[in-house]
């Protein structure tokens, strides 16, 4: 209030006067506030700086989360190659056998998983009960013709009849 006292002089100005007076002094700038348009200049600062304090967090935050989803899918990758390689070795049960490998020393490379396969034998050496076949169910003899096309019984002969279906 002061300064504009100063401007002022204690007289009575035109507007157009006082904006002479205005660009004379020169370090007095009026503002139409109605607008909502003026921000004081050290709350802009603040909000600046708060901006660029929360973007550079945000940056961060995204590269831990990269991060974090980049060892995620190498560890699933991993993991799925190794039960698909203890599955194709005969594995009796892939999960017991994935507990006897040392996961750490095994990195996926351009053509699988380096250090798996060496792995997987020196388990087969000196673990071999948990590798082999896996047990089949035997087949079920019923005396039935299978994939065979079936004939009608009234259209059979006694002996074809018995042959068919009473084997010894």
């Amino acid at each position: 209030m002061e300064k504009l006292k100063e401007i002022f002089g204690g007289r009575s100005l035109t507007y157009e006067q006082f904006q002479a007076a205005l660009e004379l002094d020169g370090t007095v700038k009026l503002a139409d506030l109605s607008g909502g348009g003026y921000v004081d200049r050290g709350k802009l600062d603040r909000l600046t700086a708060e901006l660029r304090r929360r973007e550079e967090e945000s940056e961060r935050a995204l590269e831990e989360l990269s991060a974090r989803y980049e060892r995620e899918l190498t560890e699933t990758r991993l993991r799925g190659a190794v039960d698909m390689a203890l599955w194709e070795a005969g594995a009796k049960n892939p999960r017991i056998a994935r507990a006897a490998l040392d996961l750490g020393a095994l990195k996926p490379g351009p053509g699988g998983v380096e250090g798996l396969r060496e792995q997987i034998e020196a388990l087969r050496a000196s673990d071999g009960y948990l590798f082999g076949e896996t047990a089949r169910l035997p087949r079920v003899m019923t005396g039935a013709a299978h994939q065979r096309e079936e004939t009608d019984p009234s259209e059979m002969t006694d002996a074809e009849y018995y042959s068919a279906h009473f084997r010894r």
